[in-house]
């Protein structure tokens, strides 16, 4: 997942590189500039590690490696801008993964473009491109610990990620599917578990699952079902869907459900069409009071929909949100910047002066928001654009 463009402007819809598992019908929201989807969409699928501003070119894994058990297991990723070979380590999660990463090999000038396993157990990998050197390297394994073959796949898979993979059995239009299995999957704290759900009923006739809609009482199959009657229904199911949505309590909802519940609104709208009058008071009257939240992510997305739903208090509120911000946190890049003398520059000076995706994502949102908006307001709302202009975020800020 290519990153590193978006490093420079830093804004809200960057993505990090990062390793993703790409399980059957896996989407994992790459577009375009403002298009890109943030992880935590629930039609999509987030990173299993991020790994922040690179250019990713080799993948390899380190099976036939002569190396210790936990060398032979990593998954090997090279970046190519900030001369970086990471090792990832893996750890059974659910039915996923989670991994953290290693600097295997690091050093300015190593533009990494490929690597392969050799016969004798190294790995081996080429650095070039780009008008610089080319050569070809060998990392072999000198200790003392025992290199000795581990098995090309563990026997010891969880049962939630062997669920995940029956579920997986039902993603197609002949499929035999078994609706309760996936009913219950819907309503699964386990992201993946449900998203395997989701893409096995929708593979489904719509009218076997509409029914799923009506539990109240189980948030997460009411927003999964929400979302996928959104994908596959019609403008008829709109009143339905929205008025199940609205039957689930707000402030009972946990953070990622309150997140899947936005986006189910957004989909929605955005597959089957703009809202009645009706309807837009009936959403505002559900999200409305629980704009602003604790969370700065559940922020964005109540922002985004209500400026949709042109909330008349999504100005103040916003506002409001925006002049109490504190600075942004600053990302520890400098140590990667510093690998590559080009491109580290535009990091380092972005470091020096960072703007803020959070802001910005509130701006953006507010763009479309007609009012009421008073005087003050309208000068606060381009005063920030001013203050913003003076940031560094890269060549593609301004």
């Amino acid at each position: 997942s290519r990153g590193l463009g978006d490093v420079y402007k830093r804004q809200p819809w960057y993505r990090p590189t990062r390793l993703c598992h790409a399980v059957s019908g896996s989407e994992f929201g790459w577009r375009h500039g403002t298009g890109k989807w943030p992880a935590y969409y629930e039609d999509s699928l987030p990173g299993v590690v991020d790994i922040g501003p690179g250019c990713p070119t080799g993948v390899v894994s380190g099976l036939g490696t002569k190396f210790p058990a936990r060398y032979q297991k990593a998954i090997y990723l090279l970046d190519w801008t900030f001369a970086t070979l990471y090792a990832v380590h893996l750890d059974a999660d659910g039915a996923s993964y989670t991994g953290k990463k290693e600097e295997f090999v690091a050093g300015q000038g190593l533009a990494f473009t490929d690597a392969v396993i050799g016969k004798d157990g190294a790995l081996y990998f080429a650095i070039g491109g780009r008008r610089t050197n080319s050569s070809l390297w060998r990392v072999s394994y000198t200790g003392s610990e025992s290199t000795a073959a581990v098995p090309a796949v563990s026997k010891e898979i969880p049962a939630v990620a062997r669920t995940r993979r029956k579920l997986e059995k039902m993603h197609g239009p002949e499929a035999a599917a078994d609706l309760g299995m996936i009913a219950k999957a819907l309503g699964s704290e386990d992201r993946y578990l449900r998203y395997a759900a989701r893409i096995a009923l929708e593979h489904q006739p719509v009218e076997s699952w509409r029914g799923f809609l009506t539990n109240a009482d189980q948030p997460w199959r009411a927003i999964m079902t929400a979302i996928a009657l959104a994908r596959q229904g019609s403008a008829n199911d709109r009143p339905a869907i929205v008025s199940a949505l609205g039957s689930l309590d707000w402030g009972g909802l946990s953070n990622p459900q309150k997140l899947a519940l936005t986006r189910a609104y957004a989909l929605v709208f955005a597959r089957l069409g703009k809202p009645s009058e009706a309807v837009r008071e009936a959403v505002l009257k559900h999200l409305d009071p629980g704009y602003p939240d604790a969370d700065a992510e559940v922020n964005r997305e109540l922002c985004r929909v209500l400026s949709y739903l042109h909330s008349p208090t999504v100005v103040a509120k916003t506002l409001t949100l925006m002049a109490s911000l504190e600075e942004p946190p600053v990302p520890d890049w400098a140590e990667l910047a510093s690998r590559n003398d080009g491109y580290g520059k535009a990091v380092r000076n972005m470091l020096n002066n960072l703007p803020s995706a959070q802001k910005l994502h509130y701006a953006y949102c507010l763009r479309i928001v007609p009012g009421p908006w008073t005087a003050g307001q309208r000068q606060q709302y381009f005063t920030w654009f001013g203050e913003a202009s003076k940031k560094s975020g890269g060549a593609s800020y301004g």
